[in-house]
């Protein structure tokens, strides 16, 4: 674990220019942290940042990003955050700078009056909860024991702040709250009070996504601290027998599959397709069509039945328009990333389904009939988006394990049949997963169909 690697830089390595200005406000590694007082920015323009680089040369522009984060201005908080993982946290590697960084963080995460503080809080996060185990430090050559130490130090003084966050999963901001449970699961010492406080606050949070952070961020304790997953385990196998939000439920059994995949029931299948049905007919879910025929309806030359093609279409209008409206106005990648975000969940009645279910496949891991099965559901639901979603997943399964896919093979080319417009089609290398398996029989392809080369 990290705190291996921390102890051994902390007490070997020189000390660097990040780590005494870290110092300035943190005592590493362990004492509490002070926040407040003298303002957000309070002593930022004391640090030599000039003497520091970032992934792009001279960190002299960090005071500026950083006070852009504070900006009422959503356009120059977005600039802001994108030069943050851009540059001063580029692709994870954290930098002289990058520890600089952390005190002023947490005075903006706190900071009532500054807006977006749920980036901030993903920010720090991402910063700090990098685990270095001690397989990692008996890999380490001499040229990156500064990179190392650097790991260490930021886990240390984002550890040492992480007991804000417990204020800060109650905040007034939906995002914050949103951002703050996996923060304490990823960050906190003490994770035994960190999973009571998550059991805690679900009863009383309104909002559903930030429940079900709370329950993701109880699968993070299980894995971080392997003797609490059984305590884990038991909480939520009671929220999926007790509750009554599908979605809440969904979750739960995603979690059990990814830190107790023993605990799962064993009609795991029949009650996630019942969890499905019940997500298709909640509130702003797709309606329920007749089973036997979810997809277009065909006579027996062939020809698409003419009742099935008037059926409305699905896409949201103006969908295409919105999302090159949003990319035009946000220049910066976490803005492209944030209109392709909505762009794929427009329409959806519930976006976060699709990760709930790539996380409970990736907990049934080899269980490949089981997999399988729960795909065949949902290539054969009326919604269209679960459809969409099965596509995706079967061919990461396919490409995984070996099985008998023959019907799942064959459901996937029923999509191509589909209407709507703007249905994504399968990449090529979906198509090479599936070219190892036997076609399925003539009688479910399209006339005019032709084949599609296979890469040798």
């Amino acid at each position: 674990m990290v705190h291996t690697l921390r102890r051994r830089f902390l007490r070997d390595a020189p000390q660097g220019r990040g780590e005494q200005v870290c110092r300035r406000r943190v005592e590493l590694p362990g004492a509490a942290v002070t926040w407040g007082g003298d303002g957000v920015f309070s002593g930022i323009d004391e640090v030599d940042w000039a003497s520091m680089e970032h992934a792009y040369g001279p960190a002299d522009d960090v005071p500026v990003l950083l006070r852009g984060l504070a900006s009422a201005d959503p356009a120059e908080r977005e600039s802001a955050l994108d030069g943050m993982y851009g540059a001063v946290h580029h692709q994870g590697d954290v930098y002289a700078c990058t520890l600089a960084c952390i005190p002023f963080l947490f005075e903006l995460a706190v900071d009532p009056d500054v807006q977006d503080r749920g980036s901030v809080v993903e920010l720090l996060t991402s910063i700090g909860g990098f685990d270095l185990d001690e397989d990692d430090e008996a890999e380490i050559d001499e040229d990156e024991i500064e990179g190392a130490a650097n790991y260490a130090m930021a886990a240390a003084a984002v550890t040492a702040g992480a007991g804000v966050f417990f204020e800060l999963i109650a905040d007034e901001d939906p995002g914050v709250r949103l951002a703050a449970p996996l923060a304490l699961a990823t960050l906190h010492r003490h994770p035994v009070r960190v999973l009571a406080l998550l059991r805690e606050r679900l009863p009383v949070e309104p909002d559903e996504e930030v429940r079900l952070a709370l329950v993701e961020a109880a699968g993070r304790v299980a894995l971080r601290h392997r003797p609490l997953a059984g305590r884990v385990a038991e909480w939520l196998t009671l929220l999926v027998d007790r509750e009554h939000a599908p979605g809440l439920r969904l979750a739960a059994l995603a979690q059990l599959a990814r830190c107790s995949p023993d605990a799962l029931p064993r009609d795991v299948v029949p009650v996630v397709s019942g969890l499905l049905r019940e997500l298709r007919c909640a509130p702003g879910g797709a309606p329920e069509q007749d089973h036997q025929h979810p997809h277009p309806q065909h006579d027996q030359d062939g020809e698409q039945d003419v009742d099935a093609e008037a059926e409305p279409d699905t896409e949201p209008v103006g969908c295409a328009e919105v999302s090159r409206a949003d990319q035009a106005v946000a220049p910066t990648l976490v803005g492209q990333l944030r209109a392709l975000s909505a762009q794929e969940n427009a329409g959806r009645g519930a976006p976060w389904a699709a990760d709930l279910l790539r996380t409970l496949h990736v907990g049934l891991d080899d269980r490949v009939g089981d997999r399988t099965a729960l795909l065949i559901d949902q290539l054969r639901s009326p919604d269209r988006w679960q459809r969409i979603d099965a596509v995706r997943m079967s061919g990461g399964l396919m490409r995984a394990w070996r099985g008998s896919y023959e019907e799942l093979v064959a459901l996937v080319g029923d999509q191509l049949s589909d209407p709507s417009p703007g249905w994504p089609r399968p990449p090529p290398t979906y198509w090479r997963s599936c070219s190892r398996w036997p076609p399925p029989p003539p009688t479910r392809w399209r006339p005019g169909w032709r084949p599609i080369p296979v890469a040798g």
